[in-house]
């Protein structure tokens, strides 16, 4: 029950941040799980709060400082998609000036993405050996992601 309760908090407080930044829809969803997660939060503040996020006339201005003020406290993550030169791997930066910093053929800038490839070798290597171990089971189940590990030139689990 404990684990609920703490859940419902956690829920609270993506709410209360979602409602910073204005994403309504974001704010009713938390609000919803953590209204069926715990009964006695007290929540009919934060719905007024969101209700008035679509009648309320925000300028551009305002919206501007709860964007910038989410980016300093770290809540934009990683927003911005990038592709690696040479496989064609998606990865996410969050600068915009990343491009500047790390100009194309740089060695920092092959060094992220060779860090970023390795990654996605990695992951394609659990799936492949969880999609192996499946086949062993059902002989005509397929294996995308081994068959995607291949293109990389690594042999299959």
């Amino acid at each position: 029950m404990d684990g609920n309760k703490d859940e419902a908090l956690r829920c609270f407080r993506i709410a209360e941040e979602a409602i910073a930044i204005g994403n309504k829809d974001r704010a009713l969803k938390f609000i919803k799980i953590a209204q069926r997660l715990n009964h006695n939060l007290p929540l009919d503040s934060l719905l007024n709060q969101c209700h008035r996020l679509n009648s309320q006339s925000s300028s551009i201005t305002n919206r501007a400082t709860a964007t910038t003020s989410a980016a300093n406290e770290g809540l934009n993550a990683l927003a911005i998609p990038k592709t690696t030169e040479e496989y064609g791997v998606q990865y996410f930066v969050k600068s915009q000036s990343f491009d500047a910093n790390y100009p194309s053929g740089s060695p920092a800038r092959s060094k992220i993405e060779d860090n970023a490839i390795m990654d996605y070798r990695n992951m394609l290597h659990r799936y492949c050996q969880k999609e192996m171990q499946r086949r062993i089971w059902n002989r005509n189940l397929p294996t995308p992601h081994c068959e995607k590990l291949k293109s990389f030139g690594v042999a299959s689990a």
